[in-house]
């Protein structure tokens, strides 16, 4: 009796496992629908795994690993790969990542993380996003006094935004343009907002020669 007790208890933990399993991966495929970046985590190992089985070399995997996931034509990729060459260099691992982790914050949809952040800015497949970007966000959401639509309007503007430091390159900047204004905040934002490229901004990439 004891055996069969612990039989029925082992296949009930099995099912429930299994549904668990079963659940998890429903509400990640739905998630997709309305966010397309929100699952990368899970998906990671998956995808990269696979793309490594074809026979390619591992630079190679790496980088249809990266296409792939940003939604890239070969065109579009070797594009970027001419601009900054050090794309080649970046591990398809952290770019997802990073690129899941900003999605997420400035609620992007997949077109307009190719178009208006990877293909614009490849550098940012390269960077960390909580010690390169997240913190600079912050402080420019909070100094500007942004709501997260505006912040995201702003950065699809002027994506060269994304990775620079914020005390260093982004508030002089900012001051730059209040002292245009007399120092009127509510004005030196809606300016900002209309012509980001009043902050007369460079990539970070570009700063280091890679762009």
């Amino acid at each position: 009796l004891g055996k069969v007790t612990m039989i029925i208890i082992d296949f009930f933990v099995s099912i429930v496992i299994v549904l668990s399993l079963v659940i998890s991966e429903i509400q990640c495929f739905s998630a997709q629908y309305a966010h397309p970046f929100r699952c990368s985590y899970r998906t990671n190992s998956m995808q990269l795994t696979a793309s490594s089985n074809d026979g390619d070399t591992d630079d190679d995997a790496n980088m249809k690993a990266i296409r792939d996931f940003i939604g890239m034509t070969d065109a579009e990729l070797n594009r970027i790969i001419s601009r900054v060459p050090e794309v080649r260099s970046y591990d398809a691992a952290d770019s997802k990542i990073c690129i899941s982790f900003l999605a997420e914050r400035l609620s992007l949809t997949n077109l307009e993380i190719k178009k208006k952040l990877v293909l614009r800015l490849p550098q940012v497949l390269g960077y960390d996003y909580k010690n390169d970007i997240k913190p600079s966000l912050d402080l420019l959401q909070k100094r500007m006094d942004l709501d997260d639509e505006e912040l995201s309007a702003l950065i699809l503007k002027c994506p060269q935004i994304i990775g620079l430091e914020y005390e260093q390159n982004l508030e002089p900047k900012i001051q730059a343009v209040l002292e245009e204004v007399g120092l009127d905040l509510d004005i030196a934002k809606s300016e900002i907002l209309r012509k980001p490229s009043l902050l007369q901004l460079t990539p970070r990439g570009a700063a280091k020669g890679s762009a």
